[in-house]
């Protein structure tokens, strides 16, 4: 979550930081990313006034099963 307007943060390298995280999903609560740099790093970029971006590039997000609840729905036992 970004909450913040100051340049810092739209300046940060967003691949290395992608890298870095469990899950590519960032959500721009101030509008400083150029939706377009979000996607290009792999991210999932969601902000305030503007359509959700979709990923550029495929990303392994590894254990999506602890990011996703939902995906593991047939673990769910039925009364």
């Amino acid at each position: 979550m970004i909450l913040t307007d100051w340049p810092e943060f739209a300046a940060v390298d967003w691949k290395w930081i992608g890298k870095r995280m469990r899950g590519r999903v960032v959500f721009d609560g101030r509008n400083i990313l150029v939706p377009k740099t979000a996607s290009d790093a792999g991210f999932h970029y969601f902000s305030i006034g503007r359509s959700p971006v979709e990923p550029v590039e495929a990303v392994d997000f590894g254990n999506s099963d602890a990011l996703l609840p939902e995906a593991r729905m047939d673990d769910v036992k039925t009364a």
